[in-house]
Order: structure tokens, then sequence, then C-alpha cells
């Protein structure tokens, strides 16, 4: 019998596993965590009157820059003392639903400049560059982001899954709709998880809704009308979530968690901060 040759592995013997390099973490001790400077926020309150847009115009500081995506179709509030010249609406009051033949129709091209948009001003700030306009002109990168009316964003984006889907309404598809509304999630939940990790300050602004129990009666407890899940999950995504109104001609927001309410928070600040402001 041949004598096996010194150093090869046996016939049968298990062989030892090659040890592979020791995982290393990118992760720092709390202590020595630098503190996040930007803030991400959403304001709910009533369609009208509820000073969510002006509250959030007043996060500009002077010579600071705020994008506006304008999605609401009423009049966009800029309060005194911030300077028009820095701040860029970028307007969406286009419908993305048409009156046609006796039927409400989607309309395509708006929901794809819609997107379109929204990607090139994500992209824009995430690299520190310039957007660009109509006409050669530049929006140096802003500070501030504002996504004015996400409970009507939530229903353009509805109204594009349905034209791209060529149909009128999302009951057409029958036992498709299912996958239809899971779409329609991941589209509004990337735009707030990709606006929410840009390097500025994010805000957010949407109506509230009262939540119903399954016989159709009101609650009295209000959440962001953002579209199904997402009532849920925006708030959980922002560092930030308040309820706006207003009483006796003077605006206030919500900054702590009551039982009408109890989406409404501010982290790492809530023993610092009055309820209401």
């Amino acid at each position: 019998m041949a004598e096996a040759t010194a150093g090869a592995p046996t016939i049968g013997m298990p062989t030892m596993p090659v040890a592979k390099p020791q995982r290393t973490l990118t992760a720092s001790l709390a202590s020595e965590w630098a503190v996040q400077q930007r803030e991400t926020v959403i304001i709910a309150g009533n369609p009208k009157g509820a000073g969510k847009t002006t509250f959030a115009l007043s996060a500009t500081r002077p010579g600071q820059r705020t994008v506006v995506v304008a999605c609401d179709l009423g009049k966009l509030s800029i309060p005194p003392g911030v300077d028009k010249s820095n701040v860029l609406v970028v307007p969406y009051q286009a419908l993305t639903r048409e009156i046609s033949e006796g039927h409400s129709k989607p309309v395509k091209d708006v929901y794809l400049k819609l997107t379109g948009d929204l990607y090139e001003i994500y992209d824009s700030i995430r690299k520190d560059r310039a957007i660009k306009l109509d006409g050669g002109k530049e929006f140096a990168p802003p500070q501030n982001v504002i996504l004015d009316g996400v409970s009507r964003l939530n229903g353009m984006l509805v109204d594009g899954q349905c034209s791209l889907n060529n149909i009128l309404d999302p009951s057409d598809l029958d036992n498709k709709a299912f996958k239809f509304w899971g779409k329609r999630l991941r589209d509004i939940l990337a735009n707030v998880e990709q606006f929410a990790s840009l390097p500025c300050n994010v805000i957010l602004t949407a109506w509230v809704e009262e939540k119903k129990t399954p016989e159709g009666q009101g609650t009295g407890v209000y959440f962001p009308d953002v579209g199904g899940k997402m009532d849920h999950l925006t708030p959980g995504e922002m560092s930030n979530a308040v309820y706006g109104y207003s009483r006796q001609g003077k605006f206030f927001v919500r900054t702590k968690a009551d039982g009408a309410t109890p989406w409404v928070g501010m982290r790492d600040r809530y023993t610092n901060l009055p309820a209401e402001i």
C-alpha cells in the first residue's frame, strides 16, 4: 500500500474550513457619536387654516435656500421675513385625473414628470450639485426641502399607477388589486425614505384623517393622511412628528402624543419641550 504523501489530506477525513477574516463594523461609542444636525419633520393638520405650510417655511433661516415641492392645489403661504428669492417653488397643480366621456381618466404625462422631477431634486441634493432649471438657470443645493401636500401626492401616485396599468380605477384590477396597492405603498415609502435620508432639513406637510371602526364609526383618533399603511409608517420615518392647528387666530403645534394624536412626538427632545407651542 502506498504511503500518504506528507501534508496531503487523508481521504475520508474532514478538512478544516479556511478561516475567514473577522468582520469589522462601522460603529462608534455613544460618547463619540456626533449628534445629527439636520431635522426631518412631518406636520399634519386640517386641510386649511392649520398653518402647516407657514410653519414649514419658517424653518428657512436668513441666507438659507429652500425647495418647496408644492402638491396642494391651494395658495402657497410664505411667511413674512422669508426671502422669496431663496425659495424655489416646484408646482404640481396640474391634475393627474381629468373628466372625459362620462368618466375620469388618469393623466400619464403629469405622473411621469412628477416622479422624474422628484428624483432630480433628490439626486441633486444628494450629490451636492445645483438643480437645473428652465432657461439655463440653476438653484444651488438647499438647506431645506419641503414636500407640501403629501396627502395629494399619494393620490397623484395612485393615478400614476392607474395610467401605467391602463385602467381607470384600482377597482378595475379585481384580483390584482393587492399587487397594485403594494406598488403604491412602495412608491410613497421610497419617496419618504429618499428625502428623509438627505443631508438637509426635510419637512412634509399632510392633512389628517379620523380613523374609523370596522362599522364606519369615528374613533376620535387622527393620523396623517398619507395613504394606507403610510399613515402609521411616515411619522415613524421622521425624527419629529407634530400636529398643527389654529385657535383664536393663532397657530400652534402639538409636540407630545395624546389620545387623539398618538403619532406625535419629538425625538431626543421629549422632556425639553412643552406639549403645545
